[in-house]
């Protein structure tokens, strides 16, 4: 009999000691704990307030110190625990989010912990919760109006003066540590953000720092990055060498964030990263290919980006709703501008389209209300449906031939376009183009889908293009890169073309040609000596030219008319 008792016995001892290894109890309404016995950590987690233990002892009370060897723990069958080694008693506490409330006596005579985390949601912690645990070193509060018991010392009686509470600067935390003569540490949240990158916030500066090498993780509209609920204290990010690559949403909706610096070696940046943030200007590190989906929607404060040659790609909405940026330099390497990538933008006044973008996605500028001028590229072959749709600014704009089709309402609704020149002959153009009842001029070539449009609009009065862009009776060959001084003085030509070859205009190279009444003078010319048509009636000439370009500058001190071609 002694000897199946004692089988028995060690049995039941063995099945205790496996089970012990993650025990669960009640401790409140809708309160749980958990003790983790090999690693010491006693969880609460739940919702509302814990019970006060004044009368009876919480359910954790037989695993709060270490159990000597021989040592049965008092608990009923299913729960009994047999030192050393099968529990090694309470080391450290957490309380989670959703706990409103620290029992009276909860954690009193714990003498093996030390450490102890209450988030912010704890509003109170009971009279002698921690009395007697001498081995206690650090207690976290992170909510800043905790009340601590009912009066300076109660809450901690028996720890001994080396306690440090940890809290945020003003907190109840911080005048508690000074009425009980206290050490007091103001709080400093961090923790991981990715698989060897950390993050740290100085809740002092607002100062945010992301470190580590590699990648950060994503983050969603339900899992948030782990400093969400700190984000009206961020005024700032520090990304550190190291780091590859932002998270999806990362900072989204931190409202103070006004400044980020991204160090070199970061080559991605996550969907939303920066959406509805404060920032207020970003310079990109060399690396970063892809502007992603939303990553600067609605930074409504942002006015100055820098992107580094190596974009190729602004996607969708990446900088929709980003009202107050009143320019932009698209760097060389830009081939795709998603969908609405740029709409709402009302600030934006001028946009040059760089020669190496080939994909302008749907409504990509639309709503940009302030928006005056755009240059397009010779690459692009589309401006795609409602691409510049109520931009109520727009007053003139010269369509390159590579451009085959104008989507529908591409320029509806821009009230002050009034001036549109269309240099391919064949270009489709979709259903409602222009504003209704705008008088739009349409400059094309005769017997072009230019001229049939405006045919079947009656607001839209074509112009074709005069002579000398369809035959002039001087054209200059191609490869032709200079004209040198007085190279055609006297001539007897009526019109002369200059390639976009030519880069050099020598004095008087048109001077005494009587007959000269019409020129085209490309862009690539700089710069145009004063006396370039010397002895020419000017009254009679007409320069034909890129609006913006030296011609047009010259023609307007010379008192030459002037043409947009």
């Amino acid at each position: 009999m002694k000897v199946i008792l004692a089988v028995a016995l060690v049995a039941l001892c063995f099945c205790a000691a496996a089970d012990a290894e993650n025990i669960t109890g009640t401790c409140g309404d809708a309160l749980h704990w958990s003790f983790t016995s090999n690693t010491g950590v006693l969880t609460i987690s739940g919702t509302g307030p814990m019970w006060d233990f004044n009368d009876e002892q919480p359910g954790w009370y037989s695993y709060r110190n270490p159990l000597p060897a021989g040592v049965i723990g008092v608990g009923v069958i299913g729960s009994v625990v047999v030192g050393p080694g099968s529990s090694a008693g309470i080391k450290s506490v957490v309380i989670e989010s959703g706990v409103t409330s620290i029992g009276d006596r909860a954690f009193a005579s714990c003498t093996s912990l030390t450490d102890v985390a209450v988030s912010a949601d704890v509003e109170r912690i009971g009279v002698g919760a921690f009395a007697g645990d001498d081995s206690l070193q650090r207690v976290t509060l992170l909510g800043k109006d905790t009340v601590i018991g009912d009066s300076s010392q109660d809450v901690f009686t028996g720890c001994g003066e080396s306690l440090i509470l940890c809290g945020w600067s003003g907190s109840t935390a911080e005048a508690y540590a000074q009425a009980a003569h206290l050490t007091f540490e103001r709080y400093i949240p961090s923790g991981q953000c990715g698989s060897g990158v950390n993050w740290s916030l100085n809740t002092e500066t607002g100062v945010l720092t992301i470190s580590g090498t590699g990648a950060m993780e994503d983050y969603t509209y339900t899992d948030h990055a782990p400093w969400y609920s700190l984000r009206e204290g961020i005024t700032s990010a520090v990304i550190e060498g190291g780091v590859t690559g932002i998270g999806d949403q990362a900072f989204m909706e931190c409202a103070g964030l006004t400044s980020v610096s991204i160090a070199d070696g970061v080559t991605a940046i996550g969907a939303g990263a920066f959406a509805l943030s404060g920032l207020t200007q970003v310079t990109l590190p060399d690396g970063v290919a892809v502007i992603p989906d939303s990553a600067f929607a609605y930074c409504t404060s942002l006015t100055d980006v820098v992107l580094p040659p190596s974009v190729t790609v602004i996607d969708s909405y990446a900088f929709g709703g980003c009202a107050g940026l009143t320019g932009i330099v698209l760097p060389g390497s830009v081939a795709s501008i998603g969908a609405g990538a740029f709409e709402y933008c009302t600030g934006l006044s001028d946009i040059i389209l760089p020669d190496s973008l080939t994909s302008l996605g749907l409504a990509a500028f639309h709503a940009c209300a302030g928006l005056e001028s755009v240059t397009f590229p010779g690459s692009l072959t589309l401006v795609p449906d409602s691409a510049f749709y109520e931009c109520a600014s727009l007053s003139r704009v010269i369509i390159p031939e590579s451009v085959t089709a104008i989507g529908d309402e591409a320029f509806r609704y821009c009230p002050c376009l009034t001036d549109v020149t269309l240099r391919n002959a064949e270009t489709v153009i979709g259903e409602d183009v222009f504003a209704d009842g705008a008088d739009v001029t349409l400059r094309g070539y005769p017997g072009s889908t230019a001229e049939a449009y405006a045919l079947g609009h009656s607001y839209i009065t074509f112009v074709p293009f005069p002579a000398v862009l369809t035959s002039p009776d001087f054209a200059l060959p191609e490869d032709l890169t200079r004209i040198e001084y007085e190279a055609f003085c006297g001539g007897n030509m009526t019109s002369v073309w200059i390639p976009d070859s030519v880069t050099f205009l020598g004095d008087r190279a048109f001077a005494e040609c009587a007959s000269l009444s019409q020129i085209r003078i490309p862009a690539s010319v700089s710069e145009i000596p004063a006396d370039l048509f010397e002895s020419i009636d000017t009254a009679q000439l007409t320069i034909f030219g890129t609006p913006g370009s030296a011609a047009e500058t010259y023609a307007a001190g010379a008192g030459i008319r002037f043409e947009a071609e």
